[in-house]
């Protein structure tokens, strides 16, 4: 299955991606996972978030973006935010990743 994800090919536009208010259909979760984030996980980590995984690649029709290609939705604001990683007040280590923002 990780080897499938990372195979799949950008379907890319001129116009770009339409991200704004995407929804993990599964979790409720607007965060977007990429290619690398799938190629950098660990087989614990990636059994943890396959379904999520596979609900979005469902729900962008078999597309998973890139960091390249979130970074520029970002930088031309079209629906998609960076959040640098930060650590929780439990001590927990969080990566930086993309989400998506709400039109409103």
């Amino acid at each position: 299955m990780l080897i499938e994800i990372i195979k799949w090919t950008r379907k890319a536009n001129d116009e770009g991606l339409d991200l704004y208010d995407y929804v993990n259909p599964l979790t409720g979760s607007n965060r977007i996972f990429t290619r690398e984030d799938v190629g950098a996980m660990s087989s614990k980590e990636f059994a943890k978030y396959e379904k999520e995984i596979d609900a979005q690649l469902k729900a962008m029709g078999g597309i998973m973006p890139t960091n390249d290609e979130l970074r520029r939705e970002a930088a031309y604001g079209r629906g998609v935010v960076h959040v640098n990683s930060y650590v929780r007040a439990d001590g927990t280590n969080v990566r930086d990743y993309y989400r998506s923002k709400s039109r409103a």
